[in-house]
């Protein structure tokens, strides 16, 4: 099975590689995707990634990248590893291909999903919402997504952005915890 992990707006950094081979040994290849074509734009914070995500990208397009991404490939076994827009993007994804059986997502922190409640997944689906979120009620649309097939909804005690060492919400023990989740 080969891992592909799905960038948040700060793209490919080399905290997210770290993480990604923190996990090489448990699939037999792994690969990063990000908005940015691989180029590292080097944010200084969430807000200048955020702004330049939305103006130079958007959801859309990062949603066609991976799209694109997968059909194009000549694996068929993925382990979707996502994050906040990555994650999203994952979601967008998840109804529009017919996957592999043995293909899975782990998506964390995607706000997003809010405004796609509707998305009926054709490959099983991990959503770790954070403790909450400024824009939504995150028990609410977790009820939502209650009875969505291939979906199991886990509420963390952490907030958006937990696994990235760039953002202000970065939890180093949260980090580790997850990436035994992710290994296992």
């Amino acid at each position: 099975m080969r891992l592909l992990a799905v960038s948040d707006i700060f793209g490919r950094t080399r905290h997210l590689e770290n993480l990604v081979e923190c996990l090489t040994s448990t699939y037999e290849c792994t690969d990063l995707l990000d908005p940015y074509g691989g180029a590292r734009l080097d944010f200084r914070n969430e807000q200048e990634a955020y702004a330049y995500f939305q103006v130079n990208i958007g959801l859309a397009k990062y949603r066609d990248i991976l799209l694109g991404y997968l059909q194009n490939t000549e694996h068929t076994e993925f382990h979707l590893l996502g994050f906040s827009i990555g994650a999203s993007a994952i979601w967008l994804v998840s109804e529009m291909l017919n996957f592999h059986e043995n293909t899975r997502a782990t998506c964390f922190y995607s706000s997003q999903i809010r405004n796609f409640l509707k998305v009926q997944p054709r490959l099983k689906i991990d959503l770790y919402f954070p403790e909450n979120e400024p824009a939504f009620e995150v028990n609410t649309i977790m009820k939502k997504l209650l009875r969505t097939p291939n979906l199991q909804c886990h509420q963390t005690d952490y907030h958006h952005g937990f696994m990235n060492k760039l953002s202000v919400n970065y939890h180093k023990e949260a980090y580790h915890r997850y990436i035994q989740i992710l290994k296992n």
